[in-house]
């Protein structure tokens, strides 16, 4: 059994390459440009909702009511997403979330966020079945593989 244990440890030593270290070669520079439409497509979804509550028709107080209309404190929740994704932003300008963020999700997020501040501003000005589908557009583009 000693035999057979010693030969995985040597076939993994001579199998496994060894992966030079980006660590050195990462800048923040890298990826500069989505990084950069990544900043300012979160000012854009942040500033349509930010929109919607501050606005003076009321959108989140004063919107549709139906029979599963969460109550008006509930969009609170937003307050904690846009902290997270603030957090994701500033993570992508450091190595490990650059590899994170810019090479993993790369133009989604950008794509993400247009759409989503299209869908809250659809919503705000009362276009729900318009808002609706791009909802569903938007669910369809989180559900996609690369």
């Amino acid at each position: 059994m000693a035999g057979l244990e010693a030969f995985i440890a040597l076939s993994h030593h001579f199998h496994s390459p060894t992966l030079p270290t980006t660590a050195m070669t990462d800048s923040w520079k890298d990826g500069i440009l989505l990084k950069v439409v990544n900043v300012i497509v979160y000012l854009v979804f942040l500033g349509s909702n930010v929109y919607t509550v501050a606005a003076p028709q009321g959108v989140y107080y004063h919107g549709k009511e139906t029979y599963i209309t969460p109550a008006s404190w509930a969009f609170l929740i937003w307050s904690l997403i846009h902290v997270l994704l603030l957090g994701t932003i500033i993570y992508q300008f450091f190595p490990q979330g650059k590899r994170v963020i810019i090479d993993g999700i790369s133009w989604r997020f950008p794509l993400l966020a247009v759409l989503n501040a299209i869908y809250v501003n659809l919503w705000a000005t009362q276009h729900y079945i318009i808002g609706m589908t791009s909802s569903r557009f938007l669910v369809f583009l989180l559900l996609m593989e690369r």
